[in-house]
């Protein structure tokens, strides 16, 4: 079970620390999540993300861009004069504005694959995920280095080129993903793709169960499609 909380703006200002910290049951609810399209400030506040939590930026389709507004005088017939401003849009789909964050080790951080970093301090000892172009306010208010962690199978849909660390429990393949194996405690039977969270009975792992493979390890396993053969050529 995983508590998820969803919310549209999270807003932190004058000085105030918001925390996605653990449930206090961590056997029944292991972890938290917390789903966002924007975190928002005034410069003076922080969210932190604990061990064993998580955040989705789930992002939006625009927003305003902080400090790219122009206003210029526009001269009008009569003489008189008409003060106009432009406002620049995001393009983006996901923004952290204003809001210092931290995410501890064992927090994880779920980006947009566009996401815009601006007028934070940004500190990462946990896992960001997602994000495959960053654009990251080039000015004094600004520091955020961000590493990403994701896919690199090519064969994936979800297939980051961009990410820095390698996390291939990620992968998306297409089709219900869920546990395939009919021996878990938790098998899904419209699940169409294992996403490796099976709870299988005890001593039982997966892995190559067939003595003829080049990787079987001679343990009884449940396979897993993981295989290698000789290549017996012509014989």
């Amino acid at each position: 079970m995983e508590p998820v909380v969803q919310i549209d703006d999270l807003v932190v200002r004058s000085n105030a620390a918001v925390a996605v910290r653990r449930t206090r049951d961590a056997v029944a609810v292991p972890t938290t999540q917390v789903r966002l399209k924007r975190i928002l400030g005034d410069l003076t506040g922080t969210f932190v993300l604990r061990s064993t939590t998580s955040a989705v930026l789930v992002g939006v389709e625009s927003g305003w861009a902080p400090d790219a507004a122009t206003t210029r005088v526009q001269f009008v017939d009569g003489g008189k004069r008409r003060l106009v401003t432009t406002q620049d849009v995001l393009t983006a789909a996901g923004e952290l504005y204003f809001a210092d964050m931290t995410v501890e080790a064992g927090g994880k951080l779920y980006l947009p694959s566009t996401t815009a970093v601006c007028n934070i301090t940004m500190s990462v000892s946990g896992s960001v995920f997602g994000a495959e172009t960053l654009h990251v306010c080039q000015n004094s208010q600004t520091s955020a280095s961000i590493s990403t962690t994701g896919c690199k199978d090519p064969t994936a849909e979800n297939f980051n080129s961009a990410a820095l660390f390698s996390d291939n429990s990620t992968c998306y393949y297409g089709g219900v993903r869920g546990c395939t194996y009919t021996v878990a405690s938790n098998f899904d039977s419209i699940a169409e793709v294992n996403d490796g969270s099976c709870v299988l009975p005890a001593g039982l792992t997966a892995g190559c169960a067939y003595s003829a493979a080049s990787n079987f390890d001679g343990n009884d396993r449940l396979d897993d499609g993981s295989c290698t053969f000789p290549n017996f050529g012509f014989l």
